[in-house]
């Protein structure tokens, strides 16, 4: 009986042991929530991140950023001007990868792996600052910026709903002027669970009463000025102001001047759930 119990001790000691080496890291969501565990696992549902002893199962389109804490609060340039689709990997030597963020493996120490144009890139997870999985807020995280050649960007974060036709960024835009987006998130387009990403129906719906007819259905789409109704008008018409898709397009020559709105392309958003979240960088 000693022995059993002592046994028993010994395993959840090393139980113990294994939990406490885990990298502690800090997730922060594109919902804004932020999350304090451990960085588990990177699979086909996305990540698994254990808070408080329980593993929770996070989409990767629904993360912003991971931090691993150390090193300095300031956001890099690489960060700022991030590629839409891209990851970013930072480490503690002040090194940056872009790439994609492929898999996640160990726990003795927790392995990162990149994908770059240079191939994989496996760290330890003990040597990673931060990993951006969207473009960075320019404003964010200290005047680590400078040196560089480009004008100052400002970014705006805007969840666009699927059940509401027209979101406000709050920005006004100048015809000519170039916006940049980077734009994640999923959505469900109507009674039957039909998905839709930024770049619209994943199964090619069209929807002749949605804002841009001949494009897919669920797409996300934008407006500059008009009163907007709760359709909106065609592409073109004026009292609507401009509708053009947007998509997963990451620079757009803005066709008018206005106040800009952010949308989804669908007749009927009341049968929707979900919402993308849209960052909005101007030059």
């Amino acid at each position: 009986m000693r022995k059993w119990t002592a046994f028993c001790i010994g395993l959840v000691w090393l139980a113990a042991i294994s939990i406490g080496a885990q990298q502690n890291a800090t997730l922060t969501l594109t919902s804004g929530e932020q999350l304090q565990g451990q960085l588990v696992d990177l699979g086909g549902v996305g990540f698994t991140f254990r808070v408080n002893g329980q593993d929770r199962q996070i989409p990767r389109n629904q993360v912003r950023l991971i931090d691993f804490g150390g090193g300095s609060g300031n956001v890099p340039d690489a960060a700022v001007n991030l590629p839409g689709g891209a990851n970013l990997l930072v480490l503690r030597s002040g090194e940056t990868v872009q790439g994609e963020f492929y898999d996640v493996s160990g726990t003795q120490p927790l392995r990162i792996t990149f994908r770059s144009g240079g191939g994989e890139r496996v760290v330890s997870a003990g040597d990673v600052q931060r990993i951006y999985m969207t473009r960075a807020d320019a404003s964010a995280g200290g005047g680590g910026r400078g040196g560089g050649g480009n004008p100052p960007i400002s970014g705006r974060t805007v969840t666009v709903s699927s059940q509401t036709q027209w979101t406000p960024t709050g920005l006004t835009v100048r015809q000519g002027q170039r916006v940049q987006f980077s734009s994640t998130g999923e959505i469900r387009i109507n009674g039957q669970g039909e998905v839709s990403t930024v770049a619209g129906s994943v199964n090619g719906l069209r929807d002749s009463s949605a804002p841009i007819p001949d494009a897919l259905q669920g797409a996300l789409i934008a407006r500059i000025g008009g009163a907007g109704g709760a359709r909106g008008a065609r592409a073109g018409g004026a009292a609507g102001g401009t509708v053009f898709g947007l998509g997963d397009q990451t620079s757009i020559v803005m066709p008018a001047t206005g106040a800009l709105f952010l949308g989804i392309n669908d007749g009927n958003v009341n049968d929707n759930s979900g919402s993308f979240n849209v960052i909005v960088s101007q030059q």
